[in-house]
């Protein structure tokens, strides 16, 4: 049931078409006359809030890309991504296929991560990163099968099993293996021999840790994949979910007539727990900003999730109901702008392609999506209409920034003639949105864990105020 809820509409590089500030759907709007048709800015409430914990956050499927790697970003302070995956034979009852008598020599283990092209940062930057044998007991696929955590940290042990120094620009290149194979999009980091014969593979068969996935997960949770803090300045991410290119690779040698080297490889099963860890130190920029400011703050901060986002309050829709009466509003747009950093990591950490808009139903004490507006047509989301995509311009230094801006418009027209409640409204760069499409709640792919931030002008910002701007005809 649930692969036939989840939609997946785009990725980052998906095409949508600029919003055209002229058209509501396909109606042209009137010019403004003063006469017949006017216009209004009316000022929103904007702050700076964290994601909430990660216990509310919707959870990736392993099918979700995860992030490895560590970013220090003055504006945000630093982010470090850790991956943990158990990785398993195919089946059980397993044993290596290889007659007892005939194995000669146990060569080497590899974990292989499939790295999926998708990256943030400085590709230039080498990251280190560092394998570990995972101890926690409540690492398991009943509760781990769609699983992802902010806090606490999932044990391990810290003796180490493996490390690996990588430039991501580097893992799109295809390199030469000893053995001659050649591969791509593969992180391979050398495992501890000593361990993984002694824990995987001597003397195991179908009567001991491989005669069940009880009995194996008991023995061997999983790997741990985590960066060094402070090398590098990128996040990587991969695919837990190709069998082809993540996995624990074994390397052995034995005699069949003639002496024969094979490799036997454990992957990422659907019984396979798996993590994506995401930790934030807000030591940047931000942490000036964190504090609730009643009339709203001049600059505001969206970090890709879980991270920040703004809530916005419009106050003003209230007296522009009460003083307009019933008027046709032609559009109602929400815009703000990137205020530009002069620190180099602005051309590093470049503004997400994307932002999203959704209200906060204090009521029901849930987010929903914009009335009216953000709908699901034919099973595609109306993203040319609604809004949200990355409009470049340049700001009076000349400096090339985002603007964005989000069509409210049936919004808005429900507030002024159904007396339809007016929310605040949550300005955020998600994962996953969920929506209704049929009268069924569905899942929708919007980015990559904590990919992207950005800054932007809020309440008081003296020359990019975000604001809602209002056309509108008299009835």
């Amino acid at each position: 049931m649930y692969r036939k809820l989840l939609i997946i509409i785009f990725v980052a590089t998906a095409a949508c078409t600029k919003i055209d500030t002229t058209k509501l759907g396909i109606g042209v709007i009137p010019p403004v006359d003063n006469v017949h048709t006017f216009d209004t800015t009316l000022d929103v409430i904007a702050n700076t809030y964290l994601s909430p914990n990660d216990t509310t956050l919707p959870k990736p499927s392993k099918n979700s890309v995860h992030a490895l790697g560590y970013i220090n970003d003055p504006l945000f302070g630093t982010t470090k991504a850790s991956i943990y995956v158990a990785l398993k034979p195919g089946g059980f009852k397993f044993s290596f296929p290889y007659p007892k008598d005939s194995l000669i020599a146990f060569d080497s283990a590899v974990l292989v991560l499939s790295y999926s092209s998708i990256y943030y940062g400085d590709t230039n930057s080498n990251l280190s990163v560092r394998a570990f044998e995972i101890t926690d007991p409540n690492f398991t696929p009943d509760t781990t099968k769609i699983f992802y955590t902010t806090s606490p940290n999932i044990i391990h042990n810290n003796t180490e099993l493996g490390h690996a120094i990588f430039a991501t620009k580097n893992l799109s290149q295809y390199r030469k293996l000893a053995n001659g194979d050649s591969v791509v999009n593969q992180l391979r980091i050398p495992i501890d021999r000593n361990f993984v014969y002694n824990t995987l593979f001597n003397n195991k068969d179908s009567t001991n840790i491989y005669a069940s996935d009880q009995a194996y997960t008991t023995a061997f949770k999983g790997f741990a994949i985590v960066p060094d803090m402070g090398m590098g300045n990128a996040l990587a991410y991969f695919n837990l979910s190709d069998a082809i290119n993540t996995k624990l690779e074994f390397y052995y040698r034995y005699k069949n007539g003639v002496v024969d080297t094979i490799s036997t490889a454990f992957t990422s099963t659907f019984i396979s727990a798996h993590a994506n860890q995401i930790e934030h130190t807000y030591a940047g920029e931000i942490n000036n900003h964190l504090t609730i400011n009643p009339a709203g703050d001049s600059l505001v901060y969206v970090q890709a999730a879980p991270g920040s986002y703004v809530r916005i309050a419009t106050p003003a829709l209230s007296g522009f109901a009460a003083a307009k009466g019933n008027v046709l509003v032609h559009r109602a747009e929400l815009s703000m702008e990137q205020v530009y950093s002069t620190t180099a990591s602005e051309k590093i950490f470049t503004p997400p392609p994307y932002l999203f808009l959704d209200a906060i139903d204090a009521a029901s004490n849930q987010f929903i999506t914009i009335p009216n507006d953000f709908q699901i047509l034919s099973g595609t989301p109306n993203i040319a209409y609604f809004g949200g995509k990355a409009i470049p311009k340049l700001d009076v230094h000349n400096n090339s920034i985002a603007s964005y801006a989000f069509n409210l418009s049936r919004y808005v027209q429900g507030i002024v003639t159904k007396n339809a409640p007016i929310y605040d409204l949550r300005l955020h760069l998600p994962y996953l949105i969920t929506a209704n499409y049929a009268s069924l709640p569905v899942n929708l792919l919007f980015n990559s864990v904590s990919n992207g931030r950005v800054r932007l002008g809020g309440t008081k910002h003296p020359a990019q105020k975000m604001k809602l701007h209002i056309i509108y005809s008299k009835l």
